[in-house]
């Protein structure tokens, strides 16, 4: 499999925009040898859609404790339902981009997350 990768900012696939939509929110938790170590969580995934991007999906990983424990990823489910969209700031976020097979496949991680408001984004 050849596998190439580009690093980048969360702007540099974003069109330089600093938010994105939350859009699910799941626990990261520990295995070896494909076998769960533990339930307690060592991280947290957020799926966040790219405004600047046509809203393509991007998850970006977050080790540690989750840095807004109080958003549940039925709250983001019931948000994104009522179209009252939750967004959120990275902190110190790399993407990766990947081309494999042919397909670009993009990865992220983020030292932390915070809620934001819209009104940063581009406007036409």
């Amino acid at each position: 499999m050849n596998t190439n990768k580009i690093e980048t900012t969360l702007g540099g696939v974003n069109n330089d925009e600093s938010i994105a939509l939350l859009t699910a929110k799941n626990e990261i938790l520990d295995y070896k040898d494909n076998k769960k170590v533990s339930d307690i969580p060592i991280g947290t995934k957020y799926t966040v859609a790219l405004p600047g991007n046509r809203f393509n999906l991007l998850t970006v990983k977050i080790m540690g404790a989750d840095p807004i424990p109080n958003i549940t990823d039925e709250q983001i489910s019931e948000a994104l339902s009522a179209h009252k969209f939750i967004w959120v700031r990275f902190t110190n976020c790399k993407v990766t981009i990947y081309k494999i097979g042919g397909d670009m496949v993009m990865s992220a991680s983020a030292k932390s997350v915070e809620l934001a408001k819209p009104e940063g984004t581009k406007q036409p």
